[in-house]
């Protein structure tokens, strides 16, 4: 539950951000303090209209916040909301375009890109800086400090014996949480990379995709029925955003492959007009069990 002195906080910096007063009286700006952390501070604000899907007729009302600790897209009504967070290292660019009173802006993402129309043109612009500002930062500080991105999580030891099996093999059923709690399954192809990370691809609005985006916690299970082996392994799944790495993702999983109505691209492929991501997954935990070894 939110006090009134948090809420006057966001209404204070939502004025600042340069978002306008009609913006700021709308149900996602007046559900901020529900989501917006006691240490965190909105930058900048942006509301305006939305294509929710290709199914839906006409325009939803949403809005894009930059705090300064992440990118939220946010959509409330009455009995629904829907909210997407981005940390600033996967945001690729920003892009507005202005035509009298309002602007429309698309945020440029390795997940998706979102697009607000009829926007504020002021609120827009000082959006359309500060995303600027803070690329230029996460740059800076992964080039001079050489670091690891913010992403980056250790692989974990894992045992010879499920590590040979999960190279034998390129399919498996990867398990993700959604926000509401609720676990999807999803076959997959996958290989594992030199750093014994598992790699694989989605396309950016598959369910999979959307559900590593709000938690990245995720299991991959693998099994070979004539031999009765399994490995079955969790960790956390992270957006490939080096260029070269990405590329080698590509080359390795889309590929034609021998079903038995012939050779023909992997099932992925089939879906259109979207963009690839590629993922990798560090593993935590792996367990291998030959259950032949129990009769």
């Amino acid at each position: 539950m939110t006090t009134t002195e948090h809420q006057q906080r966001i209404r204070k910096e939502l004025d600042e951000s340069g978002a306008s007063s009609y913006g700021a009286s709308k149900f996602s700006s007046r559900y901020l303090p529900q989501i917006i952390h006691k240490d965190e501070h909105i930058m900048a604000a942006v509301y305006g209209r939305y294509k929710a899907d290709d199914s839906t007729i006409g325009l939803s009302a949403g809005m894009l916040v930059a705090t300064d600790k992440r990118v939220i897209f946010i959509d409330h009504k009455p009995g629904f909301t829907t909210t997407d967070e981005l940390t600033y290292d996967v945001v690729s660019g920003v892009k507005m375009t202005t035509s009298g009173l309002f602007s429309s802006l698309v945020l440029h993402t390795r997940i998706a890109d979102y697009v607000i129309r009829f926007a504020n043109a002021k609120g827009a612009d000082k959006f359309v800086h500060y995303i600027e500002a803070r690329r230029l930062e996460t740059t800076d500080d992964v080039t001079s400090q050489n670091t690891r991105p913010q992403s980056y999580q250790p692989v974990r030891k894992i045992e010879e014996d499920a590590l040979s099996f999960l190279r034998g093999h390129e399919i498996g059923v990867l398990s993700t949480v959604d926000r509401s709690g609720d676990v999807h399954g999803a076959a997959v192809y996958y290989f594992v990379d030199d750093t014994n990370r598992i790699c694989l691809i989605t396309k950016a609005n598959t369910q999979k995709a959307r559900d590593i985006f709000a938690h990245q916690q995720v299991a991959l299970t693998v099994y070979e029925e004539s031999k009765r082996q399994t490995v079955q392994l969790s960790g956390q799944a992270n957006i490939i955003t080096a260029a070269p790495k990405k590329e080698i993702v590509f080359e390795q999983l889309i590929k034609p492959r021998q079903y038995e109505d012939g050779k023909r691209l992997p099932p992925i492929t089939t879906i259109h007009d979207d963009a690839y991501v590629a993922l990798q997954i560090a593993v935590e935990s792996a367990r291998f069990t030959d259950y032949s070894q129990r009769d």
